[in-house]
This record gives structure tokens, sequence and C-alpha cells, in this order.
């Protein structure tokens, strides 16, 4: 995949860093405007419920008072009753003013003394319980020339102040007090902002909190009667009020969003910088080998070899085998990869095959390759034009490869039956089970370096090592031990199998060509025949 030109590369990074900034600034925005109204609410939703409680505060005090009056011996607006009267007002700390009707005349009041005889205008509200009744009066019951509450019950009767003054939130709160059928409050000019609207009249007689035609509401209902609070704000206003937060968010969610694209971009130029090299060093037959040893630990004598893949990037970095292996699986480039390696392992190894028939050459076989029969044709050709005989190229497989798929475990034996040795790498790692083995018929198992590392412990792995051994050779294949590092760990597998292979830091680091050709010629000559 050929690496954009620059100026495309511009246009890609300016077009994703504004996308992800505009999502990244918007989704803050967003959530900041959800919180700040979801806030705003809940604070609408108190200041309702507060308004319910102060009400049904003032409702207790008035029924508390109009029963104490009609409970009292005394005769009305006597001397005696009005100082009771204003006894009742003072104790009560709420109460305006108590008193007593005569049909709709003011008979007396313990503000105004007696024989009143003064016809009331007073304007009906609601009648939320039997024998009570709320009135509202805007002349002789005034308070600072501000309508007031009249609770009457039979000819007795209470001022509770002025109307709506349970609703003792911030200025800038809307309210709305009404019942169950919108009668009352709902059409008071000088208790509402505006009356409702027909189409939303339900939302000052449900409970709960919601967002109609840019305001906010929250209503809170009495659990005594149909009497209900509306606390309302525009949403507009909230927003102005909280702006700060707002263009905070939006910063931020920028900032996070530009974050964001750079990872994006960095991971994609990354990966296609990757990529795009990748395809060409396996053109352009770039990637080299190197060989890991194997030895017999019993004299230390080389038998073989594992051909490891290597690349380095254009920049001269290394790139780990499993990264640039996963990319060349993803990419469908796998099978190309495996001929450059069968290829190069070939050439560079050709002279010891031939002339040292016991050295055996390791190659990996990747999970794919099992699935591409024209590709294992064309491996097979080619160790054949090498004149190389199959016996001495090992294929390797991960225990992975082989287990459960018939079909992948039956490319295995074809192999076999073709003359390579079969070897299962990393024995152990994962699906580790002996019952499988001798299915497989295979000639060697590479157990994994996990176990070394467990010598001298009371690990499951070092306990088991010994079995393994064991029923390997009960099977028998051979053992090839990975990832032998110390004296210590070789002169333990020695004591308990004079058989073994290993494999590890202790006989060698990775070598190119020239130096395994330099090793193997300094081999004695076989006293064994090795694999």
């Amino acid at each position: 995949m050929p690496q954009l030109p620059p100026k495309k590369r511009i246009s890609l990074i300016f077009f994703v860093l504004s996308l992800c900034s505009l999502a990244g600034a918007f989704s803050c925005y967003s959530l900041a405007r959800e919180l700040i109204l979801c806030s705003a609410q809940t604070q609408l939703l108190g200041f309702s419920r507060e308004s319910i409680l102060k009400r049904d505060g003032f409702e207790d005090s008035a029924l508390q008072a109009l029963s104490a009056m009609h409970h009292s011996a005394l005769p009305h607006c006597s001397p005696q009753d009005l100082d009771a009267l204003r006894e009742l007002v003072f104790k009560s700390g709420i109460l305006h003013d108590a008193g007593w009707f005569e049909g709709k005349q003011i008979r007396c009041s313990s503000l105004i003394a007696n024989n009143i005889n003064k016809s009331i205008n007073l304007q009906f509200i609601a009648k939320p319980q039997n024998e009570i009744a709320y009135y509202r009066s805007y002349d002789h019951f005034s308070i600072a020339q501000k309508p007031t509450v009249i609770v009457r019950m039979g000819d007795a009767y209470v001022n509770i102040g002025i109307l709506g003054r349970e609703f003792s939130g911030p200025s800038w709160v809307q309210y709305f007090g009404a019942i169950s059928d919108i009668r009352g409050y709902a059409n008071t000019p000088d208790f509402y902002s505006g009356p409702p609207a027909p189409h939303a009249a339900w939302i000052y007689t449900s409970p709960g909190t919601y967002h109609l035609n840019g305001h906010l509401y929250a209503t809170a209902c009495s659990t005594r009667n149909r009497i209900c609070r509306t606390s309302s704000v525009p949403v507009n206003f909230i927003l102005r009020s909280e702006r700060v937060f707002i263009r905070t968010g939006i910063v931020l969610g920028g900032v996070l969003g530009a974050l964001f694209a750079s990872a994006i971009l960095q991971f994609y130029f990354s990966r296609q910088t990757l990529e795009s090299q990748l395809g060409r060093a396996i053109r352009k037959k770039q990637l080299y080998l190197q060989y890991q040893p194997i030895v017999r630990i019993a004299d230390r004598r080389m038998v073989g070899a594992e051909a490891l893949c290597r690349w380095k990037k254009e920049d001269g970095v290394p790139v780990p085998p499993q990264k640039f292996i996963a990319i060349a699986e993803e990419k469908n480039w796998i099978g190309s990869l495996t001929k450059l390696v069968f290829s190069k392992a070939l050439e560079e190894c050709r002279a010891i095959l031939l002339t040292h028939p016991d050295f055996c050459l390791s190659l990996n076989l990747s999970v794919l390759c099992l699935d591409d029969r024209k590709l294992l044709c064309d491996l097979q050709q080619m160790i054949a034009d090498c004149g190389v005989k199959p016996s001495s190229v090992a294929i390797e497989i991960t225990e992975s490869i082989a287990a459960h798929d018939p079909q992948r475990i039956a490319q295995i034996q074809t192999l076999r039956q073709a003359g390579h040795p079969i070897h299962l790498d990393d024995f152990g790692t994962g699906y580790s089970s002996l019952s499988y083995l001798h299915e497989l018929n295979l000639d060697a198992i590479k157990i994994d370096k996990a176990f070394m590392q467990t010598i001298g412990t009371d690990a499951v792995q070092f306990n088991i090592l010994p079995q393994i051994l064991t029923m390997s050779q009960k099977l028998q294949l051979n053992v090839i031990i990975e990832g032998i590092e110390t004296s210590e760990q070789e002169a333990y597998l020695s004591r308990i199998s004079s058989s073994l292979l290993g494999q590890g830091w202790l006989y060698g680091h990775p070598v190119d060509q020239e130096q395994l050709h330099a090793m193997q010629a300094s081999q004695p000559q076989p006293e064994q025949k090795p694999l």
C-alpha cells in the first residue's frame, strides 16, 4: 500500500482533526447542557416541594385555628371571643387575622373588632376539603395592596396572608399553583406569570420534571388534596447563566477530540507506514534470516538450527516477528513471506544440508499456509529443486494449529508422508495435552521456555516436566527444550534424560548464515544418528 502524497496527507490530517474536534466539542456541549438542565430541574423540583410543604403548613395552622374557633364556648364576637381570636392569631405566627362571617358580611375581626357588618368581595379559589373553602380578597383583607388568602369553615375564617407567599425561591423562577381540574389558581394573572397553555395543562397537575417549548418545569403536589405547585424557568436563561461552564466544556471537548484525532492519525500513519514498508520488503526480498542452533544437551553437539525471519524498517529499526507476521497474515501476504523464508533458508543452508545429512533445518509454518494446498506444493517443489532431502527440512507447527481441525491435521500428515519431520512448537502454552500426540504422528515436541523458568521452584510446570518426558519416550518422540540459559538448567536436564535436545542462549544467540557455517564446520564427527 503506497504512502499518501504530502498534500493528501495534510488534507487527511486537517479533516480528521477538524472532525474529531467538532465532534468532541459538540459532545461535551451536549453533555454540559444536559447536566446543567438536569441540575436546574432538580433545583426547581426542590422549590416546588418546599412550596408544597409551606402551603401544607399554612393549611395546618388555618385548620387548627378554625377548629379551635368552632370548639370555643365563648359567644361569637364578644369581647372575650375577640381577645381569644387575637391570642390565636398571635400564637400561630402565620395567621394575619381571624373572625366571623354572618352570611356574606363580616360580623367581627380580630384586627377590626366588632360590629363591622361590611360586605366583602371574595373570589372563590378552591374547595380542597369538605367544609373548607379558599377565597381571594383584594380589599378589606389585602396586605400592602396585595391579595390575600381567606380560609373559611362555616362562619369562621382566617387570613393566612399574601397570596402565594409560600413561594420563597429566587426571583428568576416563575411559580404556578393549580388543582387537578385547573380551576382557581390556574386562571389567576396575579398569581401566575401567565395562564398555562391549554395543551400543557397536565404539566401543572402532574408531579415530575418537564422540558417543553423552551421552558423547564418542575411540579410537586400535596399528598392531602389536589393542590400542586409548579416552578418554571426559560431554558435560555439557565444556559446564559452557565455560559462559562458551557464554554469550558466546548473547549475541553475540542481539545479532547483533537487529542483523540492525533492518536488515531498516529496509529493510522504508523500502521500504513509499517504495512507499506513490509509489502515493499517482501516484494524486494529485503527480509533476512537468523539461525538458532539446536544442540544435543549431552555433548552440546549442534544437530540442527531453526530459521528465524527478521525484518528492519526502512529507518533501520527492527520490528518484532510476531508484529510483522500478524500484518502479513492480515494482508494475505503470508504465502509470499513463507516462500521467501524457505527460499532464503534453502539457499543459505544448502551446503550444510547436502554435506551433513545428520543436520536438520527447522522452518516454521503459519496456520494459514496449511489452508493453501498450492503453496504447500510449491514449497515442496522448492526443496526438491534445491536437491535437499525432505528429511533434512523439519516443519514446525504450533499446538493451536494442530488442535481440533481435521483438515489441517490431514495437511500435516501429507507433509510428513512426503518425508518432512514434524515438530510441535511451544508445547504446553495453551493446548497442553498428550492425548492427541499419537494421533498427529509427530517426530518431536518443543517444550516451551516457560518450563525452564520454573526449575528449582514448586510450580506445576516443573513438577509435570518429568511426566511429559516419560510420555514422550513411550510415544518415541524426540524432545527439544527451548529457553535454556544457565548451566544449572542444563545440568538438571542432563540428569533426567541423556537424549534431550536443547535450544537457548546457553548454546548461542541467533546467528547469520556465515556464523552458522562456521559453527557447523567446527563440529566433531557425529557419533550417533540424531533426528
